[in-house]
């Protein structure tokens, strides 16, 4: 009876043992070398400011180029991830979008401004040309080293995918003039979201970093519509889906 215990006993901690998940502690990834040089942890926590510029085509039809409706914009996130190794880590971003209206949309906010700057200022309304959005990502970052000295490159690439939802406003804010306003909004997802920067370890709970980034995607629900002061409202013609794409460059600050 003693014996089939022992037996019992050890397949049963043998067998837990190898299916156990490890644990990754991010301290025990980060400790001085011999030779002066230290290995690096995964940081927890990292602040992303980015500005990135629209490439391609929001839609297919006449209103579809992403360019002449959204304008460049800022991305400023807070990222939390965890370490999946010791040069891996996986993490959920959040976003904030905001940027300036696209191109075609120039005369709206330029015509805006001229009638604000030549009226009483007190009384006139001055124009809104924006675009504001939010942004939730997952994103899977590899470091290429795990022992730096303090202050030396850490080179790493990311991959990512994520779902967006931004709104625009252009309004010349002159409400008894021929002018008009457009708003429209704008639901998808991204696709991919490749990274490549270089972050710099400062001391053992910070970093700082750069890179460039791209992120491509597809609106899949896009509304606009245009509202001139002597004339019906008119839906702008996006057509079905295209894919498009952001470039940009930024920064990160990181704790550990």
């Amino acid at each position: 009876m003693r014996r089939a215990a022992f037996f019992i006993a050890l397949f049963t901690s043998t067998h837990t043992a190898a299916f156990a998940r490890p644990v990754v502690d991010p301290a025990a990834d980060r400790h001085e070398t011999g030779d002066g040089q230290r290995e690096v942890g995964v940081p927890k926590v990292v602040g992303v400011g980015t500005v990135e510029g629209p490439m391609g085509k929001v839609g297919t039809g006449r209103d579809g180029n992403l360019g002449d409706v959204l304008g460049p914009r800022m991305r400023m996130a807070v990222d939390v991830g965890v370490p999946v190794s010791a040069t891996w880590r996986l993490s959920g971003r959040g976003a904030l979008l905001l940027g300036s209206a696209g191109q075609a949309l120039d005369t709206l906010c330029d015509a805006g401004r001229e009638a604000a700057d030549s009226d009483d200022s007190r009384s006139t309304p001055h124009p809104t040309c924006i675009s504001y959005g939010l942004s939730l990502e997952a994103h899977l970052r590899h470091d290429f080293r795990t022992d730096v000295p303090v202050g030396a490159a850490l080179p790493w690439i990311s991959f990512g995918v994520g779902a967006e939802q931004s709104w625009l406003k252009a309004s010349s804010g002159q409400s008894d003039r021929v002018i008009g306003s457009f708003e429209g909004s704008f639901t998808g997802i991204h696709l991919a979201m490749p990274a490549v920067g270089v972050d710099w370890h400062l001391d053992d709970r910070y970093i700082f970093g750069v890179f460039v980034h791209a992120s491509i995607g597809r609106y899949l629900h896009r509304t606009g519509t245009l509202d001139m002061a002597l004339a019906s409202p008119v839906d702008a013609d996006y057509g079905g889906p295209s894919t498009h794409a952001w470039l940009g460059g930024g920064f990160q600050v990181g704790r550990f």
